[in-house]
């Protein structure tokens, strides 16, 4: 069992990496975008995902190994949607849905599962095209 010295170390941790995630994506927040916080590890926030998606139809899109098909998982359980660990030597998730599934939600709605994306850019943009660099 983890003393009150390990508890609070995690928490300290957590809470450090939760200032480093907001500020990563305050822009996203000043925009009004909303924001959920999940994991499909410990389930944090995947009731407000799962409240989220009824009723939907949502396309889950993101970086490879990012943890999508994860989530959807704890989301419904019994998806069996195929998951693979993060890299030991990497310290990455690795690229594990290979086609576009079309996924019925028990509370209503539709979530397309999508593979990941290795490689996002914006061809032909040059930094003075752009507003905000």
């Amino acid at each position: 069992m983890p003393s009150r010295t390990e508890k609070q170390c995690k928490h300290h941790n957590e809470a450090k990496t939760m200032r480093q995630v907001r500020k990563q994506i305050k822009r996203n927040l000043d925009l009004g975008h909303r924001v959920l916080f999940t994991s499909g590890v410990t389930g944090k926030g995947i009731g407000k995902l799962r409240n989220a998606l009824c009723g939907q139809a949502t396309v889950l899109a993101g970086m490879s190994g990012v943890g999508k098909s994860t989530l959807l998982n704890a989301v419904q359980p019994g998806l069996q949607l195929r998951t693979s660990a993060v890299s030991d030597h990497s310290h990455t998730g690795r690229h594990t849905t290979s086609q576009v599934s079309l996924l019925p939600l028990d509370a209503g709605g539709y979530v397309v599962d999508t593979p990941g994306i290795r490689e996002f850019g914006l061809s032909g943009l040059r930094q003075g095209d752009l507003i905000e660099y």
